[in-house]
């Protein structure tokens, strides 16, 4: 594993590298976690591929921010590009998980050449049917409030609030309280996870280092393009993941020419961590399929 950094626009952006051949570049998602999460997860592919976990711009390792307004999908998708410029390779293969994936939709879209495959892992677009129905919120606050998380979520953010501990300190610590339903092997795997969200530099955007915000227009835009999309897509769900719909996947494969769907059984909104082996076997068979 190789740590490095590249200069984009106006600043330099980290990323960690390994293995050999075509470029995979995977986005991590929070907004404001870091490419660790992926590893070592993902690093069975670096055998057929130089798999690249970038720290998207504001989060990890790339940071401070000179310019908070390029804390956006346009200042993001920016730097994959210079990444892709910098890597000498033409194009590259695209993986986005949570927010990753939103941001991984907005990139294909506004730079076609530069995407060969893309993997939408467990997140993508807000679909307002969906926020607006009732029923998802419903779910999601009860299987939170079964898995007896929501009020300790709660009381974290009272908390920082009430300025009783920085934003960054809030975020690691909803993420690790919110673990149970984020992870479908929590039991299992506490310390396993523990481990890597310890050496995740978590990042809490708000308009101090960032004026990132989750913008409707632009998912609006996204879903009336998608059918612009040209490459192979891959979609990837948790089957037990309460953060991102499965209905929301079953609406973009409808959309996307060239799109798939897989759904990782015993997994919540990190299938990778979950099912590691039937995770990267989803990807390779897709792969495989596609290109031998």
């Amino acid at each position: 594993m190789e740590s490095r950094y590249f200069f984009s626009v106006d600043m330099n952006i980290h990323y960690q590298t390994e293995g050999k051949g075509p470029l995979f570049i995977c986005l991590h998602g929070g907004k404001g976690n870091s490419g660790d999460y992926f590893i070592p997860y993902l690093s069975p592919l670096a055998d057929e591929a130089t798999m690249v976990y970038l720290d998207e711009r504001g989060s990890g390792k790339s940071k401070p921010v000179p310019d908070k307004n390029l804390v956006s999908y346009r200042g993001m998708s920016q730097d994959i590009d210079n990444l892709i410029h910098c890597s000498g390779e033409e194009k590259a293969s695209i993986l986005g998980h949570s927010f990753g994936a939103a941001l991984a939709i907005y990139f294909t879209l506004n730079y076609p050449h530069r995407v060969k495959e893309l993997y939408l892992v467990c997140g993508g677009v807000t679909y307002p049917e969906i926020s607006r129905s009732g029923w998802y919120g419903k779910i999601y606050n009860e299987e939170m409030e079964r898995l007896n998380v929501a009020e300790k979520v709660k009381e974290i953010c009272d908390r920082y609030n009430r300025g009783e501990i920085t934003g960054d300190e809030s975020f690691r610590q909803q993420v690790m309280e919110q673990a149970p339903a984020i992870i479908y092997h929590w039991h299992e795997k506490r310390d396993e996870v523990c481990e890597v969200f310890s050496r995740t530099d978590f990042t809490y955007l708000d308009e101090k280092n960032s004026n990132f915000r989750y913008e409707a227009e632009i998912h609006n835009e996204i879903i009336k393009r998608m059918e612009e999309i040209r490459c192979p897509v891959l979609l990837v769900a948790g089957q037990q993941d309460i953060s991102f719909p499965l209905e929301a996947f079953g609406l973009m494969a409808r959309k996307i020419p060239k799109s798939e769907m897989c759904v990782i059984p015993r997994s919540r909104h990190f299938p990778f961590i979950d099912e590691p082996e039937i995770f990267v076997q989803e990807i390779r068979n897709f792969r495989k399929n596609k290109y031998l």
